[in-house]
């Protein structure tokens, strides 16, 4: 029996073809491409002209829908307001006819592209009210051919006398309008008139306003055309003066009133508010000509509205009388007469002293002591610069003093005090170094600057006046501005106690003030001299018992108690 047959298998396995490949694990195996789908035959091209002429005439045929339905809608809508107008219109009281130009004519109101407000004339337009347009007037702006023919021709009378209506209404509107506004123009006339009437008729000459009175600080030099048109008020013959108060009657100031007098005996006055006392201002002046002295105009502040408010005391209201006998203050060329008259007006509260070429504010008074008494009482009463004077100078200014002794038909000598800012010296002057020695028997380089006054002009020692320059020394500087009439009477009296100290002294010139006084005014001295004398023993205590006081010999020199308006 044979054993079946197993199989011989060799241990080293035999050699792999290389074109034999192992089965991949991780993809599937490759199959082999499919062929491509057969492609589906393309259809017949059309024409792209055709498709686009197609497109083009569904679109035309839509948009004429459109418009076809929409100009029915208008129309339709128009048709129906017109209706309504025309029964509203016929519903209403009829208006009075108006000739009607002959462009508005049927065809021309329903055919013309223009509006109606158009066609007239470009004055007229511009005055119609805001008011909307009837409708009817819009019809111009249509076409015939959008209304049906018989409702065209039936409506033209109709809009016609609508369309005149509204022209009758517009034409009244406008007349209206035309009269309101000439009736505002005219009132506006008469409140301007009415304005200035009062200004133009109650001043003679009419005094200048702010603007003209304070110059522009714009300005570099303070000096002013003389040919200007308005009046001014000339320093050679105006003098500035004012009356002594009366006591008030019933509880009540008296009503002031400010005078100028001329030269010829010529006197202007007009009524001063009590609340803004006068303030002697003047303009900037021109040195055109060396003879003739510049301008100076006063400006006086009035207002309207302060009639009703209670007046107040002015200055020269508590002052004696005597103390205002032969005083006399101002801008111009002081007055000098044999027989003394009391002093017509109020002293002004302020007095403003310009900067530059101007003449010199003068005080005059029948001598040197009851000069410094009336200067005392006036406590009220300061010397400040112009506005001007404040835009152009920004340091402090200085005063300058001048002391003049005159006398004129008489042995009397008065004495006069002229008072400007203090300017100073340019270095190419000729002749600057004489204004800066001190020397007092020059006049200081403001007083150059103008014309001097007639009184400065012989010089510091001529027969019919003298005068003396106060010097700055270290116990008595130059006053600065704004200062008081007291302190300004204080200032004068320490000048004359300097020059009292230098009686011995010839070289320096400061004791001609003293020697002046004392020849011109002896009582005085002896008077000042004797009273020293008494208080020195009364301060001892060896003075007569039946002798003033300590107060009553101060008292002359020193401002009085003044209770103001609440008692204090």
């Amino acid at each position: 029996m044979s054993s079946p047959t197993v199989p011989q298998h060799d241990i080293y396995p035999s050699r792999v073809s290389a074109t034999f490949q192992f089965p991949s694990l991780a993809s599937p195996p490759l199959m082999p491409p499919s062929p491509a789908p057969p492609v589906p035959p393309t259809p017949m091209a059309r024409d792209e002209d055709e498709v686009l002429k197609q497109v083009l005439e569904l679109s035309a045929r839509e948009s004429e829908r459109h418009r076809r339905q929409t100009c029915a809608q208008e129309d339709e809508e128009l048709a129906r307001a017109l209706t309504e107008s025309l029964r509203t219109a016929s519903a209403s009281p009829p208006l009075p006819s108006v000739q009607m130009s002959p462009i508005f004519d049927q065809t021309t109101l329903v055919s013309s592209p223009v509006p109606f407000s158009a066609r007239l004339p470009e004055s007229d337009v511009s005055y119609f009210p805001p008011y909307p347009q009837p409708l009817s007037m819009s019809l111009s702006s249509l076409d015939v051919r959008d209304f049906p023919t018989g409702h065209s021709s039936s409506s033209h009378p109709n809009s016609a006398s609508q369309i005149s209506d509204d022209e009758a209404m517009a034409r009244r509107l406008e007349e209206e309008e035309r009269a309101v506004q000439q009736r505002e123009q005219q009132q506006q006339e008469e409140r301007h008139r009415s304005a200035d009437t009062p200004y133009a008729s109650a001043q003679e000459p009419p005094l200048p306003q702010y603007e003209e009175a304070v110059s522009s600080p714009s300005k570099p030099a303070p000096i002013f055309n003389p040919a200007a048109s308005l009046p001014l008020l000339s320093p050679s013959n105006v003098s500035y003066s004012a009356p002594r108060s009366r006591p008030p009657k019933s509880g009540s100031w008296s009503k002031w009133s400010f005078a100028v007098v001329w030269s010829t005996g010529s006197t202007t006055s007009g009524n001063v508010d009590p609340l803004s006392p006068p303030i002697l201002g003047n303009r900037r002046l021109s040195s055109t000509a060396s003879s003739n002295l510049p301008v100076v105009e006063e400006a006086l502040p009035t207002s309207a509205n302060h009639a009703s408010e209670p007046a107040t005391p002015g200055s020269n209201q508590y002052v004696d009388t005597e103390l205002l006998l032969g005083v006399s203050l101002g801008f111009g060329v002081p007055t000098i007469s044999a027989q003394l008259t009391p002093m017509q007006g109020p002293i002004p509260n302020v007095i403003a002293l310009p900067y530059g070429r101007c003449p010199p504010f003068h005080i005059r008074a029948p001598s040197w002591r009851s000069l410094l008494k009336l200067m005392a009482r006036l406590s009220g009463t300061r010397l400040e610069p112009t506005i001007e004077a404040m835009a152009v100078v920004k340091t402090a200014m200085k005063l300058r003093i001048v002391v003049s002794f005159v006398h004129h038909a008489s042995s009397e000598w008065q004495t006069i005090v002229y008072m400007t800012i203090d300017h100073p010296i340019p270095a190419n002057a000729p002749t600057g170094w004489k204004y800066r020695n001190g020397d007092t028997g020059s006049l200081p380089w403001s007083y150059t600057l103008s014309s001097p006054p007639p009184f400065l002009r012989d010089g510091s020692d001529a027969p019919m006046s003298k005068f003396y320059t106060i010097p700055c020394t270290q116990e008595t500087p130059f006053p600065t501005l704004p200062i008081n009439f007291p302190d300004l009477a204080t200032y004068l009296a320490s000048a004359l106690d300097d020059s009292r100290g230098a009686m011995h002294d010839s070289s320096s010139g400061l004791r001609r003030l003293a020697k002046c006084i004392d020849t011109f005014y002896p009582g005085d001295h002896e008077e000042e001299r004797s009273g020293m004398r008494q208080r020195l023993k009364n301060f001892v205590g060896i003075g007569s018992r039946s002798s003033r006081d300590r107060n009553a010999e101060t008292f002359d020199l020193v401002t009085p108690f003044v209770a103001d308006d609440f008692g204090r």
